[in-house]
């Protein structure tokens, strides 16, 4: 009987609280909190009787710097530029001996997940064309806090500083002044969310900032859309809680339209496209420390960051993984473009191993080109689960496209490496070719390779499925690419089919169906789909279900594709089903069934999906190659020419 009267008690203060949430204003007309309650969105004037907008964030703190809002309620911010730190209005609380503690509190912790606390800009319904800026002074540790809340929703803000700095940057013209007060109008932090749980971060520019842009450790559950993280001094996300200390995340951290670009670079205040004294004091686009949780990258872009674009590798702990990336962009970073422990699934992305980027440029200071051997993508599986590289573009200079650091990894690790264009730019460190694909114990490691096609890496034998052939881009540059396919390009309706195995998308990078022609293309985009222009965010598109078990070839089995041991083994499956014959007989009998009558010699003839593909067909005008497409699996299997060239 206790438990339940005490249940109820409990409910009856959770909906209590949840009926009286309350929404204030902001707004650069408003008033002080003497003048205005901050309940009202209106100016203020002496006829308000008190019932209008607080003129800054600081109003809506108490004499103590303490939140007047409860967790619930829902802050609302006009566009303006509001300064955060000492000598802001309403701090008189601060101190000059401490400024970097005169800073907004962390935001209360909402009731639950569907009733958040808010803070929003104005705009924040109607795509934030204008949103409001709020920037650090006078080293700030941070412009917002959400240390330790739970439930929080921030949208359609700006948040940077107003000097082009880098704290204890190693060139002393770079670095900001911390040695007395006044130190000047720079920030730490952008937002500093240790043990923050349930929030979403979306609309954000966070830009400019002295150290690093988010600092997020130890977090459960976010959704980040529509962010950009950019130019802040050491790094962009950083979610490592420092040596010993515990960093672990868990449940799902999820990604979408981020851009993260220019971390480990100062930017030049007030020109925040401008950017100069670029080093590698840290420079991870986002990294972390000892982690776990799941993590899901969906339509960003990761570029131009100091070391690596996106380090994972510390994703380790139990529970730890998958990484899940589609439809994104990695290129620029001067260390590794993509960097995972755990299982990875990279799908319909652009991964351009550019790290050398910064090499020679009026804006670097000091950066380690291709650090860690500047490999594309590079990821150590830590537990026996499937890891598939699908449908991407994959260009490089460092010492391999693929890296695959399996020293950790049980035995029954698998890799499906399926319709990649893999193409090799010129090894950095020695001029030679760029390895496709490297592993630390291979014995460990079973690699299904299927349908990719590969270009001026060093030799590897796969079977015939696999082109070591020019994929025909219009522009494989490494610092100004366009990974579009050209007219004639053999990717061209040569991968494997949507679903295939249960990995291959319906989409390509930029949402364009994939069954366009007839078949589907190999990399990242389908022939008929336009660029993403060299980096920008790009629209999301939802991939349609598919049901595996109604649309699979038969004719294909990426167990007989697998190179075990040094990835060089030849396989004897030539990928030829004896019903070819059968079929070409049926055609010298019924040739009206099959429009043209052809001859072959069946050896070089194999099966790609519902086609087979005859590359030697010798006539009297030369030798030719050819397409048929199966239309009848009995009695006989029958093909139909379907095109020759």
């Amino acid at each position: 009987m206790f438990k339940r009267v005490g249940l109820v008690v409990a409910f009856l203060v959770l909906s209590f609280s949840l009926s009286f949430a309350s929404t204030y204003y902001i707004r650069p007309d408003g008033g002080t909190a003497g003048q205005c309650d901050g309940t009202v969105d209106a100016p203020y004037s002496k006829d308000a009787n008190g019932k209008c907008a607080w003129a800054h964030p600081f109003w809506a703190l108490d004499s103590k710097g303490h939140w007047k809002i409860k967790g619930g309620d829902t802050l609302i911010i006009y566009p303006g530029s509001y300064m955060i730190g000492y000598g802001a209005p309403n701090t008189d609380w601060c101190n000059t001996n401490w400024p970097w503690s005169c800073r907004l509190p962390a935001l209360p912790s909402g009731p639950d997940k569907t009733h958040p606390t808010r803070l929003l800009g104005a705009d924040w319904e109607s795509g934030c064309k204008q949103a409001p800026e709020l920037w650090g002074t006078e080293r700030v540790q941070s412009v917002l806090s959400l240390e330790g809340a739970k439930n929080v929703m921030v949208a359609c803000l700006e948040i940077t500083d107003h000097e082009a700095c880098t704290e204890m940057h190693a060139l002393s013209q770079a670095a900001c002044k911390r040695d007395a007060y006044p130190f000047g109008k720079w920030g730490k932090y952008g937002i500093f969310a240790p043990d923050a749980q349930n929030i979403t971060l979306k609309d954000l520019n966070i830009h400019g900032l002295a150290n690093r842009g988010i600092v997020a450790y130890r977090i459960k559950d976010w959704d980040v859309t529509n962010v950009r993280i950019a130019a802040n001094g050491w790094s962009g996300w950083e979610g490592d809680a420092g040596p010993g200390q515990d960093s672990a995340n868990s449940g799902t951290i999820h990604f979408k339209r981020v851009t993260i670009e220019w971390n480990g670079c100062v930017e030049d205040y007030p020109n925040e496209e401008a950017h100069k004294w670029c080093w590698s004091g840290y420079g991870d686009g986002l990294g972390t420390g000892a982690t776990s949780g799941k993590w899901v990258i969906e339509d960003s872009v990761v570029r131009y960051n100091t070391s690596d674009g996106l380090d994972l590798l510390y994703l380790k702990l139990p529970g730890a993984g998958p990484v899940i990336i589609k439809r994104s962009q990695f290129y620029g970073n001067a260390g590794n473009q993509v960097k995972v422990r755990s299982s990875l699934r990279l799908e319909n992305s652009i991964v351009v191993g550019s790290c050398s980027f910064f090499k020679g440029k009026d804006f670097t200071y000091k950066v380690d080109h291709c650090r860690a051997g500047g490999d594309a993508v590079a990821f150590s599986p830590t537990v026996a689960a499937e890891n598939v590289i699908v449908n991407n573009t994959i260009l490089g200079q460092g010492n391999v496209l693929l890296m695959v650091a399996n020293d950790r990894a049980p035995e029954g690790v698998t890799i499906k490496i399926y319709n990649n264009i893999l193409y090799g730019n010129g090894n950095f460190f020695n001029g030679g070719k760029t390895g496709a694909i490297w592993s630390m114990y291979p014995e460990k490691l079973k690699a299904f390779w299927a349908h990719n096609i590969l270009y001026n890496v060093k030799t590897l034998a796969l079977d015939k499925s696999n082109l070591f052939v020019d994929p025909k881009l219009k522009k494989p540059s490494l610092f100004d690419f366009d990974l579009t396919l050209q007219a004639g390009s053999p990717a061209i309706d040569a991968g494997l089919p949507v679903g295939y195995d249960g990995v291959v998308p319906a989409v390509d990078i930029t949402g364009h169906p994939r069954n366009v022609g007839r078949g589907v293309d190999v990399g990242a985009y389908e022939y008929s789909s336009p660029s993403v222009n060299n980096g920008s965010t790009f629209a999301a598109h939802e991939e349609s279900n598919f049901d595996n078990a109604s649309d699979m070839p038969n004719d294909f089995d990426a167990s007989n594709n697998s190179s075990n041991n040094d990835f060089g083994s030849e396989d004897p499956n030539e990928m030829y089903e004896k019903g070819f014959q059968d079929g070409i007989n049926y055609c010298k009998t019924n040739p009206e069934k099959c429009g043209i009558m052809i001859s072959a010699n069946d050896n070089c003839a194999y099966i790609e999906n519902d086609f087979i593909n005859i590359p030697c067909i010798k006539t009297e005008n030369g030798t030719y190659s050819a397409n048929l497409r199966r239309v009848l699996d009995s009695p006989v299997e029958l093909y139909v020419l379907e095109s020759i060239y």
